[in-house]
C-alpha cells in the first residue's frame, strides 16, 4: 500500500486518539455506571447495562485503532460513522433524558475531555477519509 507521510500520520495521530478514547472510557465507564445505578434505585440491572455499554463502545474504538494503524480503507466510513454517533449520544444525553435514568445527565467535567476526544476523533477521520478518497 502506497501511503503519503501526511497520511500514515493522520492513521498514527487517529489511532492513538482512539486508544485513548477507549481507556478514557474504561476509566469513566465505572463512575457512571455507579452514578447511574445510584440514581435509578436498581443497581445490579443498571450497573450492568451502564458498565456493558462503556465496555462495549471501548471495546469498538479499540478495533478501529487497530483498523486505521493496519491502514484499512474501506472501514474508514464506518468508524467516521461510529465516531459520530456516540459524540451525538453525549452531547444529547445533557439536553434530554439519559437511557434509564429519565432526567438530562448533569454537567461534569469529566465530560470535557470526551468531548474533546470526540471532536478530534471526528476531525481526524474526516481528514482521513478525504486524503484516501482524493489520493485514488
Amino acid at each position: 500500500m502506497l501511503e503519503t507521510l501526511n497520511e500514515r500520520f493522520l492513521r498514527y495521530a487517529l489511532g492513538v486518539f482512539s486508544v485513548s478514547w477507549a481507556i478514557y472510557h474504561f476509566y469513566v465507564g465505572y463512575g457512571a455506571a455507579t452514578f447511574a445505578a445510584s440514581v435509578t434505585g436498581h443497581y445490579s440491572f443498571v450497573f450492568a447495562e451502564y458498565a456493558e455499554y462503556f465496555g462495549f463502545a471501548s471495546a469498538l474504538y479499540l478495533f478501529a485503532a487497530y483498523e486505521i494503524l493496519s491502514g484499512t480503507r474501506r472501514l474508514i466510513p464506518i468508524i467516521f460513522t461510529l465516531y459520530v454517533i456516540n459524540s451525538l449520544l453525549l452531547f444529547f444525553a445533557f439536553k434530554v433524558s439519559g437511557p434509564l435514568l429519565n432526567q438530562p445527565l448533569p454537567p461534569s467535567s469529566i465530560v470535557i475531555p470526551a468531548a474533546i476526544l470526540n471532536i478530534i476523533l471526528i476531525i481526524l477521520t474526516t481528514l482521513l477519509w478525504l486524503k484516501i478518497i482524493y489520493r485514488d
